[in-house]
Order: structure tokens, then sequence, then C-alpha cells
């Protein structure tokens, strides 16, 4: 059955709202990267997760909108949606989230500060102590390990002094 020219009006408002939908993603990964510094294994990954969701929502749009029946209005429509939000909204949408994060992020070492805070006065306090101990502990253990040199090298003098007597004998 022919669809009518509102139907098909209607279909390429929804390809264009999909190409929106598909900017958006990219832009969500793209705030990902900026944000998150990783390797280029997992750069291709993405990139390979994103071309799959493009597939499935371009799917959606095709088997929901117009019963599978693929046209070239769909496509062009994607394409017109992804440049109208690439020219008017990513510049915003990436703005605003990195604001949030940022917000975030300072949010969260400021909390992590406050709770770190208590643990660094209670290091400095057995720290002061640990110190006072430290100095004489530290000239027993080095008058301790000349002492063990001077015993092993005796030791070893003695052993050396015994093979040869018992060759010898």
């Amino acid at each position: 059955m022919p669809a009518s020219v509102s139907t098909e009006a209607y279909i390429f408002l929804y390809s264009v709202l999909s190409g929106m939908l598909i900017a958006f993603i990219y832009d969500i990964f793209r705030i990902k990267r900026k944000v998150v510094k990783t390797a280029v294994l997992f750069l291709y990954i993405e990139d390979i997760l994103f071309w799959i969701i493009v597939v499935i929502v371009m799917f959606v749009l095709v088997y929901y909108s117009n019963e599978g029946e693929i046209r070239g209005y769909i496509y062009i429509g994607a394409i017109i949606g992804i440049i109208i939000y690439l020219l008017l909204l990513s510049k915003i949408v990436i703005r605003c989230s990195m604001a949030v994060l940022n917000i975030m992020w300072k949010a969260i070492k400021f909390i992590l500060f406050l709770f770190a805070y208590p643990i660094r006065i209670i290091y400095k306090l057995v720290l002061i102590p640990l110190k006072l101990i430290s100095g004489p502990t530290k000239k027993l253990y080095r008058s301790a390990k000349g002492a063990a040199k001077v015993s092993i090298s005796k030791m070893a003098l003695w052993s050396k002094i015994f093979k040869n007597i018992r060759k010898k004998v």
C-alpha cells in the first residue's frame, strides 16, 4: 500500500530526529574521550560500539517508521539531522556537559579531602613518636649490621682455615 505524503513527511521528520540522536551519541563519545584518556585499542572498540549503535538506530527507524522499506530520503533526513545537531547543539551540549563534569569532579575531590583530613592528622600524630624512636633504632641497626658483617667475615676466614687444615691432614 503506498504511503501518503503526510506519512512520508513524518518518516522524514523521524529520520531527521534519529540523525540528531546519532550526533548526540557521537557527542557522548567525544565527551568521554575528553574526560577519560584511554588506550588506542579501547578507542577502536568505542568506534565499533558507536557504529553498532548507529546501525541499531537506523534499523529501528526504518523498521518501525517505514515497515522495513529502505528509502533514500530516510538517509538524507538522517544526514540533515546530524548536520543540524552539529551546527546548533553540539557545542552547547559539550560545554554544558564538561562544566557539569568539572563541578562534579571538584565536589568529589572536596569530599575526599574532607574524609582524608582526619586520617592525615592521625598519620602526623603517629609519625611524631616514630621519628623519636627511629633515630636510636637506625644507629642500633647500623651497628648490628656492621657487627654482623665482621662476624660473617670472621666465619668465612675460619671456614677457609679449617678447609686448609683438612686438606693438609
